[in-house]
């Protein structure tokens, strides 16, 4: 009986709840597409990690959708992990969750804040191993901003407001990563995790407004590569960052202009011997990631 007796609540939630907001018809398709992963929350279950990780995402529909109560409820699903899997527990507590865009209207809400406060808590315990978690803890939170509009733009084609909001969080982003690395340096992989890794070398990416501090630390994450305490792939990356905004070219071939068409590459011939030194696969496989995600 449990399948029926969420289903009647889903539509019940989505008849009386909040004003959704406008999507068109593309909009919905690929929300749409989303609702997929429900049948994995009613085949699997309660407390598995493949329930858990469709309950994530029927959170995200409704969120989108502007459904407040569906999308908590859901949420709070999140939670009824009963395994011990160190990774799965990691994903559901994961700071980046805190960022996720969709929520962000209701970060006020008593249900937002005991959502935040759970995961919170939890990741400390969690990450207890880690040489700075609070750092590591900020800088995730500040990922899951980032990258969760952008995504969210990827499915959500038209939200006019959401395109404004990417401005702001990158605004506010840049503040935080500045005053990190003017304080600290560019933090290394052995205290802050690969994660976190990944997340301060993305706000670093995304601070196209300062090109000089771009270029400040593309010079400390060449120090830290002698040391292995970086990602070889970043350095491409925020390498050709740089140099499109300055040049107009690039030498690794990681970026792109609207339309999936590559910015010029600096000895196209060789491209791919250059990104396999730096750990990234063939051009061709590249261009075909970046447009399936686009789609």
């Amino acid at each position: 009986m449990k399948p029926i007796l969420i289903s009647c609540c889903i539509l019940l939630s989505l008849i009386t709840g909040t004003k959704a907001q406008i999507l068109d018809t593309s909009d919905l398709r690929r929300i749409e597409q989303r609702r997929n992963f429900a049948p994995e929350f009613y085949r699997y279950p309660r407390g598995s990690a493949a329930y858990c990780a469709a309950a994530d995402e029927l959170a995200f529909i409704c969120a989108c959708e502007g459904k407040k109560d569906s999308a908590f409820y859901f949420l709070s699903e999140t939670f009824s992990y009963t395994g011990t899997d160190t990774k799965a527990l990691l994903s559901i507590y994961d700071p980046y969750n805190l960022g996720k865009y969709p929520y962000m209207k209701w970060k006020s809400s008593k249900e937002w804040k005991l959502y935040e406060k759970t995961v919170t808590d939890k990741y400390m315990e969690l990450s207890k191993g880690l040489k700075q978690p609070k750092l590591t803890f900020e800088l995730l939170k500040a990922y899951g901003r980032d990258q969760s509009v952008r995504f969210y733009l990827m499915k959500i084609h038209h939200d006019s407001i959401a395109r404004k909001d990417v401005r702001k969080i990158d605004s506010t982003n840049l503040v935080f990563v500045k005053q990190l690395i003017n304080t600290n340096g560019y933090p290394p992989i052995s205290s802050v995790g690969e994660n976190a890794s990944e997340a301060v070398f993305l706000l670093c990416q995304h601070a196209d407004k300062d090109v000089p501090f771009q270029k400040r630390v593309l010079e400390m994450m060449k120090k830290l590569n002698s040391t292995g305490d970086v990602n070889k792939e970043h350095l491409a990356y925020l390498t050709d960052r740089i140099m499109v905004a300055e040049k107009g070219q690039q030498l690794y071939g990681t970026q792109f202009k609207e339309g999936n068409t590559l910015y010029p590459i600096m000895d196209s011939a060789n491209v791919d011997k250059r990104r396999a030194e730096m750990g990234l696969g063939t051009i061709a496989d590249y261009r075909k990631g970046i447009w399936g995600n686009l789609h």
